[in-house]
């Protein structure tokens, strides 16, 4: 339940509540105002309005705790289960109570190409040399790493 009192012009709703929603309706896009402003003002009733004319609910401005504009606002911020990880876990194997990539063509290919990039771009000290090596490194693994994505995609299909 995201409020307790009902939400709304002529309803005396907690600070708390109003914040609330003001902070959700703010994370899925409606202009609800200042989150910190614990009061039921024209902005806060526009967004509630405009939210429940999107969801094809009865555009009253009005929140009530359970009510329905209430549980698709709790649907609509509710985080979503992503389908495939945010990012993709490094793969390595243990060696001798040592981590070794799976993938060291990457590690090699890579340092000569940011070795190789730090002698093309002329570095001028050794910090410069450095952060050109491990940024061209840093691509060049990206780029493998979206190539083996697509291939175990096309492997999986």
């Amino acid at each position: 339940m995201l409020i307790s009192t009902s939400v709304g012009k002529g309803f005396a709703a907690s600070e708390e509540d109003i914040r609330n929603i003001r902070m959700a309706y703010n994370k899925i896009g409606y202009q609800a105002g200042d989150e910190s402003f614990g009061y039921t003002d024209t902005i806060l009733e526009r967004a509630i309005r405009h939210f429940q004319k999107d969801n094809g609910l009865k555009e009253d401005g009005i929140m009530h705790p359970k009510g329905e504009t209430e549980r698709i606002l709790i649907k609509k911020i509710a985080p979503k289960p992503s389908q495939k990880p945010m990012h993709k876990i490094p793969e390595f194997e243990e060696h001798n109570g040592e981590a070794h990539s799976l993938w060291p063509e990457t590690d090699i290919v890579g340092g000569g190409l940011g070795k190789a990039a730090k002698v093309a771009a002329g570095a001028k000290s050794i910090l410069e040399g450095m952060v050109i090596e491990q940024g061209t490194k840093q691509a060049f693994k990206k780029i493998i790493e979206r190539l083996r994505d697509q291939k175990n995609e096309e492997d999986e299909d």
